[in-house]
């Protein structure tokens, strides 16, 4: 999995679209579209909640 840093500070509309005739997911941040298997997106999905859950915890005070 790469990871890419934009290094852009302001505030990014965020769009997730389904794409059935090329059986994918399209996530838009701004200018930059990513294209995922279906099960991709759903791993990502996933570990995005674990973090959010993660950092609210910390913020809270609790361990995750």
């Amino acid at each position: 999995m790469a990871t890419a840093a934009l290094g852009v500070l302001k505030e990014l509309q965020v769009t997730v679209l389904a794409m059935p005739e090329f059986e994918q997911i399209c996530a838009k941040f701004g200018p930059v579209s990513v294209h995922m298997e279906p099960a991709e997106a759903e791993r990502l999905g996933v570990e995005l909640q674990r973090a959010a859950q993660q950092l609210r915890a910390a913020q809270q005070g609790a361990p995750a």
